[in-house]
């Protein structure tokens, strides 16, 4: 299981990169609460709907951990650092740093879904 949490985790960083929301509608919970590293909170749509209009330079993950155990198998906990620098292409601002990112997983239909992700900057 540890093995899967750590390709989705990589398979978050490619499809956030490439902007792939069809990827983010089946891997998002839909109850998801997500924290922006600016501290600002959004459902699964606005996070879908933030994925447009980036040009990425930089979005790569280091320290990725998993914790999980055998009395709850349907649930674990990715935390990573998150290195990113894109331009959001409508007002050309930059967005560029380090943040810690926790992502709650648990186990829905077959599926491991994200239900709560916590960013915060670190750099």
């Amino acid at each position: 299981m540890k093995d899967l949490i750590i390709a989705l985790n990589e398979k978050i960083r490619e499809n956030e990169k490439s902007g792939n929301s069809g990827f983010f509608e089946k891997h998002l919970a839909d109850d998801l609460i997500f924290r922006r590293a600016n501290g600002s909170l959004a459902s699964k749509q606005e996070f879908i709907e933030g994925l447009k209009g980036r040009e990425w330079r930089v979005l790569e993950n280091s320290k990725l951990q998993v914790a999980s155990d055998e009395k709850h198998p349907h649930y674990a906990v990715a935390s990573l650092l998150v290195d990113f620098n894109f331009t959001v292409q409508a007002d050309g601002a930059v967005k560029k740093g380090c943040a810690k990112n926790i992502r709650f997983f648990r186990l829905e239909d077959g599926d491991w879904k994200v239900y709560a992700w916590y960013n915060e900057m670190v750099e």
